[in-house]
């Protein structure tokens, strides 16, 4: 009795463990490719001041988004490692203020309204988007509009 209950147990880790397995290699990283790139002014070329979160989500499965932080007007994606990219094809961008520890209590509108016209807030009314190509360095000049009214000078980022 205590050889069936052992090759019962046996059996059952076997199948267990196959199908950990299987379910394992189920969940394989989608290739990213490395991004990187410049925020300008649409009427000026000029770099954005300051500090802000760059977003891009692909516009086809598997709809995965990635991210970066633009300081003074440059920035790199990454998406599931540090700077490793995105994945390819089109993608919409758009910005959030960038607030270390999310400690901002102002409307992210009004903090992005300093810096850009606040319609890149959201993916839908930014009008931006881009092409991620499945080559090893994709370089973007993406250009928003400027804010309504005299521009902020902002503090360069350290």
């Amino acid at each position: 009795m205590t050889r069936v209950i052992s090759l019962r147990r046996l059996s059952t880790a076997v199948l267990v463990a196959a199908v950990l397995s299987l379910v394992g290699c189920s969940k394989a990283e989608v290739p990213t490719y490395p991004t990187e790139g410049e925020v300008v002014y649409a009427d000026t070329s000029e770099l954005v001041p300051g500090s802000l979160t760059v977003w891009f989500e692909s516009t086809t499965p598997p709809y995965q988004r990635s991210s970066g932080i633009v300081k003074d007007g440059k920035f790199y994606l990454s998406t599931t490692r540090d700077g490793n990219g995105a994945i390819s094809g089109e993608h919409r961008v758009r910005f959030d203020p960038y607030v270390p520890n999310s400690a901002s209590t102002e409307n992210p509108d009004v903090v992005l309204a300093r810096v850009m016209n606040p319609k890149h807030l959201e993916f839908r009314t930014s009008g931006i988007t881009v092409t991620i190509d499945p080559v090893p360095k994709n370089t973007f000049k993406i250009k928003v509009e400027p804010p309504t009214g005299e521009r902020k000078k902002v503090k360069a980022a350290n």
